[in-house]
């Protein structure tokens, strides 16, 4: 099922909407400015960690598969452990 929008829709989709994601994208910057200091310096200084089993007789060898990627929000490990 192929659907078409029409350069109508899609004006009054961009007119309708935009302001929408702009308010939103204010509202974020706000509370990033309202934000504690010591709570926005926290949270630019956070660090991520990424665990792996320690390789024993009973467990399975990882060192081959071990990525410093989490997921896409929170993006790379500082650190494998």
């Amino acid at each position: 099922m192929l659907i078409l929008f029409t350069k109508d829709y899609k004006m009054h989709l961009v007119l309708n909407v935009s302001p929408i994601f702009m308010q939103a994208k204010e509202a974020r910057k706000k509370a990033i400015d309202d934000m504690d200091t010591k709570l926005k310096e926290a949270l630019e200084n956070i660090r991520f960690y990424k665990f792996y089993p320690v390789k024993t007789k009973d467990t399975p060898d990882v060192s081959k598969v071990q990525a410093k990627y989490i997921n896409r929000y929170y993006r790379n490990a500082h650190e494998l452990l």
